[in-house]
């Protein structure tokens, strides 16, 4: 008699084991497949949003400076201060003379103070009126990461390797 209740408890536990683990394995599965979703929903929403970008009529300046949807330039940054001055300078919309200016703002005149259009180009890699201001910014950029040829392209794209032109040490 006790060998028959070992056994049943033996085969109760065995049947209660297997339908735990297939419990298991169905919400895993299920866990998995919520997962597929997103990922294919949000694969989706980023191609339309590319497909979109690319054909829209509207923002062609800042699509000749982003042309992708594929990677969230905000990672790039520390600090959603320095990413705001970032985005600004990558697409121009900036405190600059020559965007105020654009924009039709009546006080604002064209021109940095040495007379050149104070834009981003001018203003960050050229104006002799921030030439100290520069040097430590190269020289703090050196330091850091190890680009040695600095234009606009390479400070204000990725510097994960993709979309970039530097040289690094």
């Amino acid at each position: 008699m006790k060998d028959l209740i070992n056994i049943w408890l033996w085969v109760v536990t065995t049947l209660l084991n297997n339908e735990a683990k297939k419990m298991y394995n169905l919400s895993a599965v299920s866990w998995q497949k919520d997962k597929d979703v997103k990922q294919a929903a949000y694969k989706s929403t980023r191609n339309k949003w590319q497909r979109r970008w690319e054909i829209s009529e509207r923002s062609r300046d800042h699509y000749e400076k982003i042309p992708t949807t594929k990677h969230s330039i905000m990672y790039d940054f520390p600090t959603k201060r320095h990413f705001s001055i970032f985005a600004q300078l990558r697409t121009g919309y900036t405190e600059l003379n020559y965007y105020k200016n654009r924009v039709g703002q009546t006080n604002a005149i064209e021109s940095c103070n040495c007379g050149a259009p104070e834009m981003p180009h001018h203003f960050l890699l050229e104006c002799p009126c921030y030439e100290n201001e520069r040097e430590d910014m190269l020289h703090q950029i050196s330091k850091e990461v190890g680009v040695r040829n600095l234009n606009l392209a390479t400070m204000l794209t990725r510097l994960d390797g993709e979309n970039t032109e530097e040289t690094k040490a």
